[in-house]
């Protein structure tokens, strides 16, 4: 399950192999004998989805999703992962590799290729 601001984004186009998990997230600072220490800050939740093409209609609801965000500075998230489920506020980052297009004989229109979604949740993880 994959929804964002309560809009199902699990569309029939999505990449069978999302990549999820937590990354330890921390600032680096070298001490004056040139050692080098990590404060650690916590575990940020990260998921990445990735779409063969998106139709117009679905072009738009990302358009609206990124809209809401900078307006709001985050969004509403919901996903089913392999550690259970996250449900929480997470910013969404859209690759910049959507430039190619190809004509679909399904759908009898030129359709954006190559969609890429990462999420990252905005408070670090308590665990």
């Amino acid at each position: 399950m994959l929804k964002i601001n309560s809009i199902d984004m699990e569309f029939p186009q999505m990449g069978r192999e999302p990549t999820m998990g937590y990354a330890d997230e921390y600032v680096e600072k070298t001490m004056i004998s040139g050692k080098i220490r990590r404060i650690y800050k916590g575990r940020r939740f990260y998921a990445n989805f990735s779409y063969a093409f998106l139709t117009a209609e679905q072009r738009a609801t990302v358009n609206s999703l990124l809209a809401a965000q900078r307006q709001n500075g985050y969004l509403t998230v919901q996903i089913s992962s392999p550690f259970g489920s996250y449900n929480g506020q997470a910013i969404i980052e859209l690759g910049q590799g959507q430039t190619r297009f190809a004509y679909s004989d399904v759908l009898g229109e030129y359709v954006w290729t190559n969609w890429d979604l990462t999420l990252k949740g905005v408070d670090y993880d308590d665990n």
